[in-house]
């Protein structure tokens, strides 16, 4: 059982048994640093877990922020690739439901949802309330003392395989 997330401001009610938690684990990648700025996502990937870790299911999708797409050098997606790939509101309601009821697991968890949140609001809408789950605080607390809590870090520190960085659906399954 655990009694809070470590993620900001969402807790789960104390005594929530894990195991009748699932998991929703988002990576994104951006335009830039600024969702409430102009920057917007460029791609996204969910994994929902179930109590026990395994997969349920993957979603996976480029969009195009409608804008520039930011720095290339870094996620690696170029604006042919999002050209034909949907806007946010086109897979709303596809990561709607694959929220719903679970909380909400990131590295740097307030990044991620911030840049969903804010997606949902650009359509006048609010995600409603979820307990959220940031694996870099987790492991800045449990992980022993490191000079980065970054994935890349982390990946490195516990031998972890990386096909590709700074794609969302390999740093959402690392």
């Amino acid at each position: 059982m655990f009694r809070r997330f470590f993620g900001g401001k969402r807790d789960v009610a104390a005594g929530t048994p894990l195991e009748t938690c699932t998991f929703s684990v988002v990576d994104v990648e951006t335009t830039g640093l600024f969702p409430r700025g102009h920057d917007r996502i460029v791609e996204i990937a969910l994994i929902r877990l179930d109590s026990n870790g395994e997969t349920l299911d993957e979603f996976l999708t480029l969009l195009n922020p409608g804008r520039d797409i930011g720095p290339t050098h870094i996620h690696g997606i170029s604006t042919r690739d999002v050209l034909n790939a949907p806007r946010f509101p086109e897979i709303a309601g596809d990561i709607a439901r694959r929220l719903a009821g679970n909380v909400f697991v990131a590295h740097n968890v307030r990044f991620d949802l911030d840049f969903v949140e804010v997606e949902f609001g650009h359509m006048g809408y609010a995600l409603p309330p979820m307990a959220a789950l940031c694996t870099m605080r987790l492991a800045e607390r449990f992980g022993g003392p490191l000079p980065s809590y970054s994935l890349a870090s982390l990946c490195e520190h516990f031998q972890v395989l990386r096909e590709e960085v700074h794609s969302a659906l390999e740093d959402a399954r690392v």
